[in-house]
């Protein structure tokens, strides 16, 4: 279960970073071209935003599942030692929680950036 829950963190934040740096390349694409279509420079700021927060969110989710993974190995040992009973090697892993948190609160930043950088896109595209 952990593992799935990992691989889902990882992958999600994986495409926050996709999603905003498409999105930073479209800006910059268009803002460069020939276009009578100008969208300003508020999209290029909120990808940017957005794939920086994708990039922090990554790197605390590391920090929090490596401190989970001290804590664990450390329990390893004290069973091994036996300094610790098998029924407190298997209570809930606490180190690494706040950083899950707050790795949550800068993703769901991460993503709103994505949606205010993207605004301008949808104008455009259903504009009469």
């Amino acid at each position: 279960m952990i593992l799935q829950q990992t691989t889902w963190s990882f992958e999600t934040v994986k495409h926050l970073a996709f999603i905003n740096g498409a999105g930073l390349a479209g800006a910059a694409t268009l803002y460069a071209s020939n276009s009578t279509t100008k969208i300003g420079s508020i999209p290029s700021i909120a990808f940017t935003v957005g794939l920086l927060l994708a990039v922090l969110d990554m790197h605390i989710n590391t920090l929090a599942y490596q401190a989970r993974s001290r804590e664990i190995g450390k329990r390893i040992t004290e069973f091994d030692q036996q300094k610790r009973t098998a029924e407190k090697l298997f209570e809930d892993v606490s180190a690494g929680r706040i950083g899950f948190k707050v790795a949550g609160a800068i993703g769901t930043a991460s993503a709103i950036s994505f949606i205010v950088g993207i605004v301008p896109f949808v104008k455009i595209a259903f504009a009469p």
